[in-house]
């Protein structure tokens, strides 16, 4: 991959994800999320962007919207590597019109729990 391949100023969409925690002998208390990614070429910038999408259920009522600004990098194996702070996402473009991007996630200090994602380019 080449660092055309990656859409520049575009939003690639994440998806829905759930913040839980079973408390009190198995009481729900959470809210879900939905992620974005927007690559920029200047200074090889990308924002990630949580949404709170419902919170009607979490006790604290006080998630919000937050945007990460991050780097990114293009490796010799044409990985696509994010790094914001402690967070780090490597990812690959992939798709028949290099539509997503497949990506490992982890905390630097936490490796051991690392997921993974996809990412697609939002349809305009």
């Amino acid at each position: 991959m080449s660092i055309e391949r990656i859409v520049f100023d575009k939003v690639y969409e994440g998806p829905i994800d759930a913040f839980v925690d079973w408390i009190a002998g198995g009481n729900f208390d959470g809210y879900l999320y939905k992620t974005s990614l927007r690559f920029s070429q200047a200074e090889s910038k990308v924002v990630l962007t949580t949404k709170i999408i419902d919170q009607s259920k979490y006790d604290e009522r006080n998630a919000h919207d937050q945007d990460s600004v991050g780097t990114y990098t293009v490796t010799d194996k044409r990985a696509i590597v994010c790094q914001f702070g402690d967070f780090e996402m490597r990812g690959m473009v992939v798709g028949k019109e290099h539509e997503f991007i497949a990506f490992s996630c982890w905390h630097k200090k936490d490796r051991a729990n690392a997921y993974s994602t996809v990412y697609k380019l939002a349809e305009e």
